[in-house]
């Protein structure tokens, strides 16, 4: 987060941030005020009226990139049958075959798909490390596994 706040003369004034451009929802603000005022002179020579200038700049933090890694069904095999991927990689299998097949986790570490006909896909996003085998729910000798690291 950068701040920036000048102040000329011997006035001030204080900006305050409200509503949605605070920092706890992480939204991006920018915003540039300024305020010019006058006032009659006061005794003291010194002081001097002035222009008050705020310029405020926000900065969202950058969102880490999600990363999609494919699976492709085809003559009845997944390619590649065996995938290593980072902890919040999305896999997702598309169903290059002429029938149907399904992704159906072998120990329910993950939420199955249902009915893949062709051209179909199913998503599925793996964020704890762990090794998760399945197969096809229409074709059990179909297999494949997924270790997240």
């Amino acid at each position: 987060m950068m701040k920036k706040l000048l102040v000329l003369g011997s006035m001030f004034s204080a900006l305050v941030l409200t509503g949605a451009g605070c920092v706890g929802n992480n939204t991006a603000v920018e915003s540039t005020q300024t305020n010019s005022s006058t006032q009659s002179q006061p005794q003291d020579s010194s002081a001097v009226s002035g222009e008050v200038k705020a310029d405020i700049i926000i900065k969202e933090p950058a969102k880490p990139k999600v990363v999609t890694k494919e699976v492709t069904i085809a003559s009845f095999a997944f390619g590649p049958a065996s995938v290593t991927v980072k902890a919040g990689t999305i896999v997702k299998w598309v169903n290059d075959d002429e029938v149907v097949h399904s992704i159906k986790s072998s120990n329910g570490g993950f939420t199955s798909s249902g009915n893949l006909n062709t051209g179909n896909s199913y998503e599925f996003k793996f964020v704890n490390p762990g090794v998760y085998d399945y197969s096809c729910g229409f074709h059990p000798s179909m297999r494949g596994t997924i270790i997240v690291e």
